[in-house]
């Protein structure tokens, strides 16, 4: 379709209103306060809010925080719980046991349990305050690139307006041409602004092919009288039914503020059953007798599902080209 596009130059855009670009966006706005340069940035993301699209409950190690923002607890960082502890449990067909030794990369101690939808607005002020312009509301449909075909040069957002024949309607809006001298793509992960660029110039070329899961999760109000009451551990990590010894994957459930829980379940994409369902083991991991007793009572209040990048480093791509970078899921990084 053919129509006159805006076109508006900033220094950097960002694609994307995770963790990661916001994060990035505010030590690029303290280090060029901080040296006396001004710069235009912007960031666009899809959702209607900042947010939006997030699914709360997480555990953030808060080493890169303390870094970004020294004083976070003052400038009112949402936390849900502070880790006192991790439990692991291996499910069979009807019990739960106890593994005496938790793994030394699931120890959360002293971490914080986040909402990652309150945890991204909170970031998103504070990118805000910082002067950069944030746009909710706007999807990157395509990346810009200069006459050599081989430096990015920005992102245009999608037409508004489109009726369901593929036609503009009475309201149609022309998306917007955001040009760069940097591009960030934080889009999260199997991006499809990052397989564009990937392909057009074979940022996998070399590395291993990346690794996937997907991950279902729900928030929960529960009772009072919950597993977590008792203040023994916020973090419980599960393995094992239903997906048994041969498959990737498990569960995991979060304590977190106001009697709610974060519970949820990944699976790796590698299974050989072409009738394996995520959902359908998410739903038999909930009715396992352990699990079900821990969420007894409790009222389903949100729910969503992601694809998880697992593949580690030898699967990352080229994470930098002309005018171009990738940050945190669509990066490969987890």
């Amino acid at each position: 379709m053919n129509a006159e596009r805006e076109k508006i130059d900033f220094d950097v855009v960002y694609i994307g209103g995770g963790p990661a670009n916001l994060a990035s966006a505010i030590r690029l706005m303290q280090r060029a306060q901080a040296q006396g340069v001004e710069l235009e940035v912007a960031l666009i993301d899809k959702g209607a809010e900042i947010g939006s699209h997030a699914i709360s409950g997480a555990i953030l190690n808060p080493i890169a925080l303390k870094e970004l923002l020294p004083d976070f607890k003052e400038q009112g960082f949402p936390m849900e719980a502070e880790v006192r502890g991790d439990d692991f449990y291996f499910l069979t067909g009807s019990k739960a046991l106890r593994l005496p030794i938790v793994p030394r990369y699931l120890h959360n101690e002293g971490f914080f349990v986040i909402s990652l939808a309150r945890f991204t607005r909170w970031l998103g002020e504070i990118a805000e305050n910082l002067g950069i312009n944030i746009f909710p509301g706007f999807a990157g449909t395509e990346l810009l690139f200069d006459d050599d075909q081989q430096t990015v040069a920005g992102v245009r957002t999608g037409d508004k307006g489109i009726g369901p024949d593929g036609q503009p309607k009475g309201n149609f809006e022309p998306g917007i041409d955001l040009m760069a001298k940097v591009t960030v793509l934080g889009e999260g992960a199997r991006g499809s602004l990052t397989k564009q660029l990937e392909q057009k110039l074979n940022l996998q070329d070399g590395r291993m092919p990346q690794v996937y899961e997907t991950g279902i999760k729900e928030v929960l109000e529960v009772p009072d009288n919950n597993y977590f009451a008792s203040g023994q551990s916020t973090v419980i990590h599960l393995m094992g039914y239903p997906l048994g010894m041969d498959r990737c994957g498990g569960g995991f459930i979060y304590e977190m503020a106001a009697n709610r829980i974060a519970i949820g379940f990944l699976v790796g994409l590698a299974y050989p059953d072409c009738d394996l369902d995520p959902y359908d083991m998410f739903i038999k991991f909930k009715q396992h007798p352990f699990v079900a007793e821990l969420i007894q009572g409790g009222r389903v209040v949100e729910q969503g599902a992601r694809t998880v990048s697992t593949g580690g480093f030898y699967t990352l791509p080229e994470l930098a080209v002309n005018g171009g970078v990738l940050v945190g899921g669509c990066a490969g990084f987890q």
